[in-house]
């Protein structure tokens, strides 16, 4: 949101405690904050048996139509890639460091901003930052 000054403002989104998406927030916020690669296991929209994907976290990011983003970048596709928070079932740190290709929003601790999306910002209006 832009307010009349025309400077970015982005408000704490807090997931409801105990809830699934939660906890597996908190397991990528820590694995980020430490450079650590996460194996992720994820239903995509036209399949909806899970798969396992092992990502480098970066941001939050959220749509206009309230779904919340994670994105990353794909180890084995080698490809930036973002997933839905309510489409992960699973999400486990793993001991591969990785160097960050792009400035990393997550910390472990403290609120969560979640800006919202917006096409053409970022690096292919993926939220990502350089």
């Amino acid at each position: 949101m832009r307010c009349a000054l025309g400077v970015q403002v982005t408000y704490p989104v807090r997931l409801p405690v105990g809830t699934t998406a939660q906890s597996y927030l908190e397991v990528i916020r820590f694995a980020a904050s430490n450079r650590l690669c996460v194996d992720l296991d994820y239903r995509s929209e036209a399949d909806p048996h899970a798969r396992t994907r092992r990502i480098e976290p970066y941001s939050l990011r959220r749509s206009q139509n309230g779904n919340i983003s994670l994105h990353a970048w794909d180890v084995d596709r080698n490809a930036r890639r973002s997933y839905r928070l309510d489409r992960i079932t699973n999400a486990s740190t793993t001991n591969k460091t990785f160097n960050p290709r792009y400035a990393i929003e997550l910390t472990s601790a403290g609120p969560v901003a979640i800006p919202p999306t917006q096409s053409g910002t970022g690096v292919g209006g993926l939220g990502f930052v350089h």
